[in-house]
């Protein structure tokens, strides 16, 4: 989710907290009563969104097409071409009287992803990289992952927990919570196979603007964007990471904008927008993520296994 003057208000409860921002994410923490989805985006099916949410969505055409080879190994190759994700990686949206927000559909193929889910867990979470796991483990340096794998081989008959608690990792520059500031003299190495993946990203986005309108959703000169600070975020399915910026929220009397964030979706944020994810919605795994013949990845099965009650983000930004 996030913020604007558009919402789902949640059912009238006596909080102390209850402002208009804070209802609606209780709206979706809700187990009992179920959510109201009515009035969330889906940029996967427009056609079934209400009048007024149709005619706030702009589809624009992105600065270059991320289907050109010299993007391949990023998102992926198709053998067949898959029309969706070719429409995919040729537009993006935008949403009226809301600026500063892109989005742009998964244009990932199936092997692009679960190479991005297996860097997350097996090469990212681990030394040098932070994690809310340090305060309270002592962890190996070669990270949990390989713990995971001897328990889920058999190799182990310890119960493995720590897999499923570990909540982010941080990239870059090391960010310190408590202070919500980096440690500048803490800098590592980012990837750059992920540092790869957001400078296209940036990229295809320049120039991008409402047809109607002559502002640019952003003013940012895309040669100088530099990939320097990243968090990972580790979702179980009962998690869930409340609406914040780097300080606190600024207006807690405006209902946010809600909208579904599936596997592969990009969304990017310019000036003051911000997000929030309140719910993670059970039974969402595409069937390409879930477990598959070993023949065509001998590897995946564990993933699958992982993925089936979790999801990862990737937040990415520049801090000079």
């Amino acid at each position: 989710m996030v913020g604007d003057n558009m919402g789902i208000l949640a059912q009238a409860t006596n909080y102390a907290t209850k402002t208009p921002f804070r209802d609606a994410e209780r709206n979706f923490k809700s187990r009992l009563p179920p959510p109201n989805f009515s009035n969330v985006i889906d940029f996967d099916n427009i056609d079934g969104c209400s009048v007024e949410i149709k005619n706030k969505i702009v589809q624009v055409d992105l600065s270059h097409d991320l289907g050109k080879e010299e993007y391949k190994e990023l998102f992926g190759q198709f053998d067949e071409i898959d029309e969706k994700i070719d429409l995919n990686r040729k537009k993006a949206y935008l949403i009226r009287d809301f600026p500063g927000f892109i989005f742009i559909r998964n244009p990932f193929t199936p092997e692009a992803q679960k190479y991005v889910i297996k860097r997350c867990l097996k090469d990212f979470a681990k030394y040098p990289n932070k994690s809310n796991l340090d305060t309270h483990y002592a962890l190996p340096k070669e990270g949990i992952w390989k713990l995971h794998e001897k328990v889920y081989n058999g190799q182990l008959n310890e119960n493995d927990k720590l897999t499923r608690k570990l909540r982010w990792i941080t990239l870059g520059y090391q960010y310190h919570w408590p202070t919500k500031t980096y440690h500048l003299d803490r800098q590592l190495k980012f990837p750059q196979d992920i540092g790869n993946l957001t400078t296209a990203v940036v990229k295809v986005i320049d120039g991008i603007k409402l047809p109607d309108d002559d502002n640019f959703i952003h003013k940012y000169e895309v040669s100088k964007w530099k990939p320097e600070a990243g968090v990972i975020n580790y979702y179980q399915l009962k998690d869930n990471l409340m609406a914040h910026v780097d300080k606190s929220e600024i207006n807690m009397n405006i209902s946010p904008i809600a909208i579904y964030l599936r596997s592969g979706d990009i969304s990017i944020m310019c000036g003051i927008r911000r997000a929030c994810v309140p719910r993670i919605l059970e039974g969402t795994l595409p069937e390409y993520l879930k477990s598959n013949n070993l023949k065509e990845d001998p590897e995946w099965d564990i993933y699958a296994n992982y993925m089936l009650t979790s999801r990862i983000n990737i937040n990415v930004r520049q801090v000079f």
